[in-house]
C-alpha cells in the first residue's frame, strides 16, 4: 500500500524531547492551577510526584512524525488515546518555523502545520524536538509542490473540457438560429 511507505521519518532525541514536555506541562498545569485559584493544584502536585514522567514517557515512546506519499502522519500518545493526523500535503498552505523560550532552552524548532482547512492562529499539527526541522521542512514543502504540477493540470484539463462542452453548445445553438434564418428568409421570398 502507497500509505505504508515513508518517504522521509521524523529524528529526534526522545530523552530530551521528554524532559522538554514534562518541563512544558509543568508550566502550563501551574498556570492553569493559579488561574482556577488552585482547582487544578492536585493534578500539578501528581505532575510532580509520578504522573508527568509517567505521561512523557508514554507520549514520547508513541510519537512519529512520517512523510508519507500525499499525506504527513504525526502520531503522539494524549493522555489516553493514540492520536493519528494524516494531513494531505496538497492542503498544507504553510509550514512554519518557530522557537519559543522553552524550545530555545532545549534548542528544540516547532513546526507548525497550517492547511486551508484551519483559517485561524491555530496548527492543524505541531511537530517539536526534530534533530533538522529546517530538512524535515524542505522535504514536506518539496513532496507537496511535486504534487501541485498534477492537480493543477487535472484542473486545468477539466476546465479545457468545460469550455470546449460549452463552445460546442454554443454553436449548435448558432447553428439552429441560423437555420431558423434561413428558413424565414426563404419562406418570405
Amino acid at each position: 500500500m502507497a500509505h505504508d511507505i515513508i518517504l522521509k521519518e521524523g529524528h529526534f532525541d526522545r530523552e530530551q524531547t521528554a524532559s522538554y514536555l514534562w518541563w512544558k506541562d509543568f508550566w502550563g498545569l501551574l498556570g492553569i492551577s493559579v488561574a482556577s485559584c488552585g482547582f487544578v493544584l492536585p493534578l500539578w502536585i501528581a505532575w510532580i510526584f509520578g504522573l508527568g514522567s509517567w505521561y512523557v514517557r508514554r507520549a514520547t515512546e508513541t510519537l512519529r512524525y512520517n512523510l508519507q506519499p500525499g499525506r504527513l502522519v504525526i502520531e503522539r500518545w494524549s493522555w489516553w488515546t493514540l492520536k493519528r493526523s494524516a494531513i494531505p500535503l496538497e492542503k498544507i498552505t504553510d509550514l512554519s518555523i518557530s522557537q519559543g523560550i522553552l524550545e530555545r532552552r532545549y534548542g528544540f524548532w516547532r513546526l507548525n502545520v497550517q492547511t486551508a482547512g484551519t483559517g485561524g492562529p491555530t496548527a492543524e499539527g505541531v511537530i517539536i524536538g526534530l534533530d533538522d526541522p529546517h530538512a524535515f521542512r524542505e522535504a514536506v514543502l518539496e513532496a507537496r509542490d511535486s504534487m501541485v504540477p498534477d492537480a493543477l493540470a487535472a484542473e486545468e484539463q477539466k476546465a479545457a473540457t468545460a469550455s470546449s462542452s460549452e463552445m460546442i453548445a454554443r454553436l449548435d445553438r448558432l447553428e439552429a438560429l441560423l437555420g431558423e434564418i434561413a428558413a424565414n428568409t426563404r419562406a418570405r421570398a
